[in-house]
């Protein structure tokens, strides 16, 4: 048994495997009060911590998938013309699942909160897929965040393809070389850490650095080589 309270808590479950991504249904707003709903076919309001504070056990929630990805992918290629190579190095991984960000808390209707994308997702629902901001006077609302990250449509694709390196180099002639002694002699510009060539999800997130999280930035190195 595992606390409903913590679907990703990195438990082992039998017969699952490691990192399973398990999750509520989303039932829709009734009286303005969003609801969730079980395998075994209750329904909780977001309002109700009963199922969120209780070991209620995962087999009352949705299993998703994993967040460690059954299959990776890696691909590296020179191409080379007169001198110039173009090194080129993807990876990507195919199969997992992540879960979205979304807000972590709600706003009370007549605070003064600023708005993010998560909080303008709120506004701009109508309640049948995601819900909706809470009514004024709803003090309650403050307990929506215990729900709302774990909702299966926050579940998307990991699968991505990532340009992790492109390297140019330039090999300069050998009749160049001769009068000064030098063998070979090259130069290049590498780049590093390019961004995503495609992701599955629909909010084009790179699943490995979601928003808030430190992601490596691109870098440029140039540089010389010569052999004497």
């Amino acid at each position: 048994m595992a606390y409903a309270s913590d679907p990703s808590n990195g438990y082992f479950i039998e017969g699952k495997p490691v990192g399973a991504v398990y999750s509520y249904d989303y039932a829709g707003v009734r009286d303005g009060v969003p609801h969730v709903k079980t395998m075994d076919g209750n329904e909780w309001t977001f309002n109700d911590l009963t199922l969120h504070n209780r070991t209620l056990g995962l087999d009352k929630m949705y299993y998703g998938g994993t967040t460690i990805a059954p299959a990776s992918f890696g691909w590296a290629n020179s191409f080379s013309w007169k001198g110039l190579n173009l090194y080129v190095y993807m990876t990507g991984n195919f199969g997992g699942k992540f879960r979205a960000p979304t807000a972590e808390s709600v706003p009370l209707a007549n605070s003064k909160n600023t708005i993010s994308k998560f909080i303008t997702r709120l506004m701009e629902s109508d309640g049948t897929t995601f819900p909706t901001l809470p009514a004024p006077g709803d003090y309650m609302c403050y307990r929506w965040g215990r729900y709302l990250p774990y909702l299966r449509g926050n579940v998307e694709d990991a699968s991505f393809i990532r340009l992790k390196e492109v390297t140019l180099s330039y090999y300069l002639p050998e009749q160049w070389l001769r009068s000064i002694r030098l063998q070979k002699a090259k130069v290049f510009v590498q780049a590093r850490d390019l961004g995503m060539v495609w992701t599955a999800n629909k909010n084009n997130y790179d699943p490995e650095w979601l928003p808030g999280t430190n992601k490596p930035s691109t870098s440029f190195t140039f540089g010389a080589s010569f052999n004497f």
